[in-house]
């Protein structure tokens, strides 16, 4: 019952978290409210960002 990696999406607040997902070959989606500046988070390239949590809903529902 698992999900491929085209199925996956990693959501983190640090750069790491960032390019982990990449490494992996998995989507990426830095949040905006947490630990890393939204500067950093967009240098290391993630796939989505998200203002709110209410966006990261909005959008594993096909509502982005």
């Amino acid at each position: 019952a698992g999900v491929s990696a085209a199925q996956a999406l990693a959501i983190g607040d640090e750069t790491r978290d960032i390019e982990a997902a990449q490494r992996c070959g998995i989507r990426s989606g830095a949040v905006h409210w947490g630990y890393a500046h939204r500067e950093a988070l967009a240098a290391v390239g993630p796939d989505f960002g998200f203002e709110s949590p209410d966006a990261v809903v909005r959008l594993l529902l096909g509502h982005a």
